[in-house]
């Protein structure tokens, strides 16, 4: 049993019901953690349907109880598009209303960020026409980069795979790395200025981008030959596109290796790579088998986020 959790302790025990019921009594009641609670479980549809629309009440009352956290999830939220209209600048405006330290660090950083503008006009280099790779030569800023890095540190974990047989997670046989998503109620401000500016340089949407992905790799640790894309055309949730950026340069090996190009890519911090993975009807293309290199020396750290072809739900 988890005793610093009641909730959690209910839910591991089978007692959903009680769990729902004590987390609903404390959201009527205006405790702000219950709040937040019943927020992420609408979000992503845990123990009763997705609504956006009780996500943004609850996040909303927690926020003027004092969690400043609330309001910042909340004005991802609204930054995103779940849930209402797409609207940056008014995430931004929630933002600067809520007046606590790390509201205010993320502030300073935005005003600092590169915008959609420089975002279009960082020079590009088509290291490939087919399959399309391009580089993007500062991408992103050190200070954003140095952020990501300090933000996932804590929650880095070995990258597993479900075992089909237990359904349990087990070693990945083809990734050895520490891996983090930045799921939607984590994903700030800051992050998501990021995402939009991917979401910029490849002619999609944010919603279309799957959660930032965060790898560690270690020396000696590497991404074996893989393809990005689903076999087959499965429509909407076709990997499309990724996109890569390199979160620090001080190691040795590691590269992205284009397997069947015969093309190899080492990046300098800030600088992204991104590659379509399909053909133009969705098929994959078998061009675009790839690996990550062994690192040799250092830690490698990098962003990845994968493209679908819709829309993707939060998770």
């Amino acid at each position: 049993m988890n005793e610093t959790d009641p909730i959690r302790a209910l839910i591991d025990a089978g007692q959903i019901d009680a769990a729902v019921a004590q987390v609903e009594a404390g959201a009527r009641g205006g405790d702000p953690a219950s709040l937040w609670r019943l927020a992420d479980w609408r979000v992503f549809g845990l123990y009763g349907p997705q609504d956006f629309g009780v996500a943004h009440r609850a996040l909303a009352a927690a926020a003027e109880r004092g969690m400043a956290q609330a309001g910042r999830a909340r004005a991802y939220l609204t930054a995103a598009g779940i849930g209402c209209a797409p609207d940056f600048e008014g995430a931004v405006t929630m933002l600067r209303a809520l007046d606590d330290a790390e509201s205010d660090r993320q502030l300073a950083m935005l005003e600092r960020a590169p915008v959609l503008e420089d975002t279009l006009a960082a020079p590009r280099t088509i290291l490939s026409e087919r399959p399309l790779i391009v580089r993007i030569t500062g991408f992103a800023s050190i200070e954003e980069c140095d952020y990501l890095t300090a933000h996932s540190a804590a929650e880095l974990r070995p990258a597993l795979v479900v075992d089909p047989a237990t359904g349990e997670g087990k070693p990945d046989p083809v990734r050895r790395s520490d891996a983090m998503s930045i799921l939607a109620l984590d994903e700030d401000l800051v992050i998501h200025n990021l995402n939009r500016r991917i979401a910029a340089a490849t002619g999609t949407s944010t919603r279309q981008g799957e959660p930032l992905n965060i790898l560690r790799y270690a020396p000696g640790q590497e991404f074996r030959r893989h393809h990005d894309a689903y076999a087959g055309v499965p429509g909407a949730s076709q990997r499309i596109l990724t996109a890569l950026i390199w979160l620090n340069d001080d190691y040795s090996g590691g590269e992205t290796v284009f397997t069947e190009l015969g093309l190899r890519v080492a990046g300098r911090k800030g600088d992204a790579l991104v590659f379509r993975n399909t053909l133009d009807d969705g098929r994959r293309d078998e061009r675009g088998w790839h690996a990550g290199a062994p690192v040799e020396r250092g830690e490698k750290w990098l962003a990845s986020r994968w493209i679908r072809a819709g829309a993707c739900t939060p998770e």
